[in-house]
């Protein structure tokens, strides 16, 4: 259905220029506002062009099982690119053509430049649909469920949760040496806990490289099982079970005055940043029982 769409409102059209006809020395990805469309006449201006740029997710993704993480890998990503243009990235099915530029034709439709004269629409209500991909319709996401924030929470909470598995065994070793008085026994076990956390945070976010360096691997081991698929959930289970003793311990920090107040600091934003990566992983079910019921 969106393919006939698309091919009802732009359809293919043998005078289109080719890529292999353009003019000597012209870069086929370069914005150009005067571009030809079909039929020779210059390209259409759409003022609604900032109005198309976003991120966008496949709108038959999975919300209910593993096969979320799909929608935090396989984004598609819309930005201006000139005064008449458009990039995305993520939109070709040819993993080799991660970019594409494409060149306005009018009332919410593209044409792609330099390529075999594919077309992109949009319609008025956030749907981006393509016909190089014609069964997958793209819903427009808004901030809070960017895959790029998404990431960005992951990616900081794992950071600072593994560098903690380095960083509180060191503090410790230095106060050692230096024949200081030992923490309380909890504050102790709280800064253990941190570094506990840090380790498996380590190990799941090599795990999960690894499942997600392949896409379309992973979305066939993701059905069918895997064991590095269960490290993944196990491993993310763990890491949604740790932050409570993470957060328990800041807790407990400020109520009795452990360590400096900096320290107490770092060690909350420790909380903090496992927090967010046990929030993350809940979205995208990257985790295994007990805590699938709460994956959402």
């Amino acid at each position: 259905m969106i393919g006939a769409i698309v091919d009802a409102l732009a359809p293919d059209d043998p005078a289109a220029p080719d890529a292999d006809d353009a003019t000597p020395g012209a870069d086929p990805a370069a914005p150009d506002a005067d571009a030809a469309v079909p039929g020779g006449a210059p390209a259409a201006s759409d003022p609604d062009l900032a109005s198309y740029t976003g991120n966008y997710r496949a709108a038959r993704v999975s919300r209910t099982g593993m096969m979320a993480v799909e929608g935090l890998v396989g984004a598609v990503t819309v930005e201006e690119d000139g005064r008449n243009g458009l990039r995305t990235t993520g939109l070709s099915p040819d993993p080799d053509r991660g970019e594409q530029r494409w060149t306005a034709l009018g009332d919410g439709l593209f044409r792609e430049r330099g390529g075999g004269g594919a077309t992109i629409a949009f319609t008025g209500d956030g749907v981006l649909a393509s016909s190089a991909t014609p069964s997958t319709a793209y819903e427009k996401l808004t901030w809070r469920q960017s895959p790029a924030l998404h990431l960005a929470l992951l990616g900081s909470g794992l950071a600072v949760s593994a560098l903690g598995a380095l960083a509180y065994p060191a503090t410790a070793a230095v106060r050692r040496l230096r024949g200081r008085t030992p923490h309380p026994r909890a504050a102790r076990a709280a800064r253990a806990a941190a570094a506990g956390t840090g380790v498996l945070t380590a190990g799941f976010a090599a795990a999960l490289a690894a499942v997600v360096s392949d896409v379309n691997a992973m979305m066939e081991k993701v059905p069918l099982g895997s064991p590095l698929l269960s490290v993944v959930t196990g491993l993310g289970t763990a890491l949604v079970a740790a932050p409570l003793a993470v957060v328990a311990g800041a807790v407990a920090a400020w109520q009795r005055g452990w360590w400096t107040r900096t320290a107490r600091i770092l060690f909350t934003l420790t909380a903090l940043a496992s927090l967010a990566t046990a929030g993350v992983l809940l979205r995208y079910h990257l985790v295994g029982a007990p805590f699938v019921w709460l994956a959402g």
